[in-house]
């Protein structure tokens, strides 16, 4: 109960739209036992949706039957949350690494959007360049999706040209943050370009991008 007499649980509001709950799909939730002290974690601290968004790879052959995996483990977790009376919902997505594969990927329709929407969360290799993001925004958009920009923050070839943040943004690219690089646990760097993109107004989200309870947790 809060201070006010309300359960905590009538007052789940936040939504996370990057996380990486779904149990053994990658570097995230091992096993379910992490994933549902994950989902706790997320409930204490007043989340109430979250978009389970785990690595894929862009021209990966194993990509359709990633995707099939990703809706069935959604659905059987939501069962469970509803048969538990708990008012979280989850909802399916991927964080899609973006290489010259990309557009054969979209055309083929390989891709799962945040939450079934028009938005698909993109990201790139540590050493990616700013014309690198620059081709694949457009290749995104080409095939009829809009593109969510995972933690631009973290990406070393941005400290040097902030700049483009504020191209993308009044492109309307959705700039997402990470909560790590906000609260400096990812470096001196990603945390000074992060503050910088708040500073400017050019953050859309920033989500937890969580891992597991201990490394990555969620902090919102």
């Amino acid at each position: 109960m809060t201070s006010s007499g309300h359960n905590l649980l009538d007052e789940l509001f936040l939504i996370d739209l990057h996380c990486h709950l779904l149990p053994g799909l990658d570097d995230g939730a091992q096993n379910s036992e992490v994933t549902s002290s994950i989902i706790l974690s997320a409930m204490t601290q007043g989340v109430g949706s979250i978009v389970c968004t785990p690595h894929c790879i862009s021209g990966d052959p194993n990509l359709p039957g990633r995707i099939v995996r990703i809706l069935e483990l959604v659905s059987f977790i939501q069962d469970v949350l509803e048969r538990a009376k708990l008012p979280l919902h989850i909802y399916p997505g991927m964080e899609l690494l973006c290489n010259s594969h990309l557009p054969r990927t979209l055309c083929r329709g390989e891709v799962l959007t945040l939450a079934a929407s028009r938005y698909l969360l993109i990201e790139f290799p540590f050493g990616v360049s700013c014309r690198q993001i620059d081709w694949a925004i457009g290749e995104v958009r080409q095939a009829g999706y809009s593109p969510v920009l995972a933690h631009p923050e973290r990406y070393p070839s941005i400290w040097e040209q902030k700049d483009s943040v504020a191209n993308w943004f009044f492109e309307g690219v959705v700039i997402q943050l990470d909560q790590d690089s906000v609260l400096g646990r990812f470096g001196r760097q990603t945390a000074h370009t992060a503050a910088w993109i708040l500073r400017h107004g050019l953050g859309h989200v920033v989500s937890s991008d969580a891992h597991s309870l201990h490394s990555r947790a969620i902090s919102l």
